[in-house]
C-alpha cells in the first residue's frame, strides 16, 4: 500500500470499513488512477451536503478493490466490491452497508461465484470455510429479493431493517468474509479465466442493471453521470 493509499475523509463507518481493509491487506494494496469525474460527487443542495467518493486498489496478483462510499445528513453507505484477477478458485467479493439515522437498512456481504461450470464449483468450496458459519444469525430470515437470485449464496449476511446494535456484529462478518477470500486469493489467484471473461462481464452487467441502490443515486447524484459511474467505475 502506498503511504497515502487509505488516507482518505472518513465518517464513522466509512472510516470503520477502511481500518478493516487495511487489517486484513496489510500493505498489500496499491491505489489505482481514477477519472477525476468519479473520484467525488457532492450534493450541495441539501441543508448539508451528501458527498460520495469512489476509492479504488490494486491487490497484485489477486484482484481489483472498488469501494464507494456515501455521507451526509444522517446517511452512512459503504459498497466494496472485489474482483479476482482470475475467477478460478475464487469468488467476486461484494458488501453493501447503509445506514439512515438509527436504522441499519441494509447489512449484505457475500463471496459469488463466477465463472465456467467448473470454476462455480471449485469456487463454491470457499464457502465451505467453518470461519463463515459463525453469523448463521446474520443471514435471511426469509426468501431474498428478486434482484438477489441470480448470485447470492445460501451463506450470505443479509440484514434489513434492523437497530444500530446489529452494526458491530456486521462489520464483525466483514472483516471475516475478507479474510476469507484474501486466503482463497492467496492460495489460487493465479488460476482460471481472468477479470475480463464473459462470465464476469454478464456479473458486472447484472449489477449495473439490478443495483438496489440506483434510485437514490440518481436522487442525488442525477441520472446521467449515475449510470456513467455504475458502467465506467464500480462495475467496470
Amino acid at each position: 500500500m502506498t503511504a497515502s493509499a487509505l488516507n482518505v475523509r472518513c465518517g464513522p463507518l466509512s472510516a470503520e470499513v477502511h481500518e478493516t481493509i487495511r487489517r486484513v491487506f496489510h500493505d498489500g494494496l496499491v491505489a489505482a488512477s481514477i477519472k477525476p469525474e468519479f473520484r467525488e460527487r457532492i450534493n450541495d443542495t441539501k441543508r448539508q451536503p451528501v458527498v460520495l467518493q469512489f476509492h479504488e486498489y490494486l491487490l497484485p496478483d489477486m484482484g481489483t478493490v472498488r469501494l464507494t462510499t456515501i455521507e451526509g445528513p444522517g446517511t452512512d453507505i459503504v459498497a466494496l466490491m472485489i474482483f479476482p484477477e482470475r475467477s478460478g478458485c475464487v469468488p467476486v467479493f461484494g458488501a453493501e452497508i447503509v445506514t439512515f439515522g438509527k436504522i441499519v437498512r441494509a447489512g449484505v456481504i457475500d463471496l459469488q461465484p463466477v465463472g465456467t461450470k467448473s470454476e462455480i464449483t471449485e469456487q463454491a468450496n470457499v464457502l465451505q470455510d467453518a470461519r463463515l458459519a459463525d453469523f448463521t444469525d446474520l443471514r435471511a430470515a426469509g426468501p431474498l429479493p428478486g434482484w438477489c437470485e441470480d448470485y447470492f449464496t445460501p451463506e450470505a449476511v443479509f440484514v434489513m431493517g434492523r437497530e444500530m446494535e446489529i452494526l458491530p456484529r456486521v462489520l464483525e462478518a466483514l472483516g471475516v468474509y475478507l479474510e476469507v477470500w484474501k486466503s482463497a486469493a492467496v492460495c489460487h489467484g493465479g488460476v482460471g479465466s481472468p477479470e475480463g471473461s464473459e462470465e464476469m462481464s454478464l456479473y458486472k452487467r447484472h449489477h449495473v442493471v439490478h443495483t438496489p441502490g440506483r434510485p437514490y443515486l440518481v436522487r442525488m447524484f442525477g441520472e446521467d453521470w449515475t449510470e456513467r459511474f455504475l458502467a465506467e467505475a464500480m462495475y467496470r
